[in-house]
């Protein structure tokens, strides 16, 4: 349940996060694209946000075992094993950014989703009653 309903809280963090309320116009400039390029029809929207959560509640659940071996193996709190985690994908997600020749923005805005993603899907996770 708790992998669930985090899944729906970063759907609406991630719609937030990519809209024009915060960082859509220069995530979309730094991709060297137009709003208006991004257009498309109700059912391929819909099929992506289906698509999406589903990767959402595998990542989560994935973070949540993390978690559940990494927190008692290093006798460490749950948001330490985090920030190592995001330090690891923060690496990881520089490769096809640097390969791909696309823009340091480009980089730092899905960067900075993918630390709030875990941050907030560990803390979310671990302490909230669920």
């Amino acid at each position: 349940m708790g992998i669930i309903g985090t899944s729906l809280l970063m759907m609406a963090v991630s719609t937030i996060w990519y809209s024009n309320v915060l960082f859509g116009t220069m995530w979309t400039q730094s991709q060297k694209r137009s709003l208006e390029s991004q257009d498309q029809p109700r059912s391929v929207m819909i099929r992506s946000l289906l698509y999406t959560f589903v990767c959402f509640i595998i990542l989560l659940s994935g973070l949540a075992y993390a978690q559940t071996v990494l927190v008692p193996l290093l006798k460490t709190a749950p948001l330490v094993v985090a920030v190592g985690i995001a330090i690891f994908v923060g690496a990881f997600t520089a490769v096809p950014v640097i390969w791909e020749q696309k823009s340091f923005v480009y980089y730092l805005i899905n960067l900075g989703f993918e630390l709030v993603f875990i941050l907030g899907g560990t803390l979310i996770l671990h302490y909230w009653p669920w």
